[in-house]
């Protein structure tokens, strides 16, 4: 008989997107911190935001501050902090670029 572990880990593997999968394997199959960032570098366009449904209610290619916020949170979750990696240098160029910034508030989309 499956467990709710099996049958969620089933479901995972039949359903999520790469990204997704990468995260699985890194909270519960002793997946790496490099799957999950080479999953993630697909969601991020060449100005360093993130698009392309990274939120998956965004279903925007281009780079958005949601998008580009779940991006940080998915590094935070796998404790990635190495400000010298092209992600957070790209994040970090995005931010100061000002795009999608009004002087006063962010964007939401």
């Amino acid at each position: 008989m499956n467990t709710t572990f099996e049958r969620a880990r089933e479901f995972i593997y039949r359903n999520a997107r790469p990204l997704d999968l990468a995260r699985w394997q890194y909270h519960f199959e002793n997946g790496s911190t490099e799957a999950v960032l080479n999953a993630l570098s697909y969601y991020q366009n060449d100005d360093g935001g993130f698009g392309h449904a990274l939120e998956a209610d965004a279903w925007n290619p281009n780079s958005s501050p949601i998008q580009t916020w779940t991006a940080t949170e998915i590094l935070r979750e796998i404790n990635f902090t190495d400000n010298t990696h092209t992600i957070i240098k790209g994040i970090l160029h995005y931010l100061e670029s000002g795009k999608s910034f009004d002087g006063k508030c962010w964007y939401k989309m």
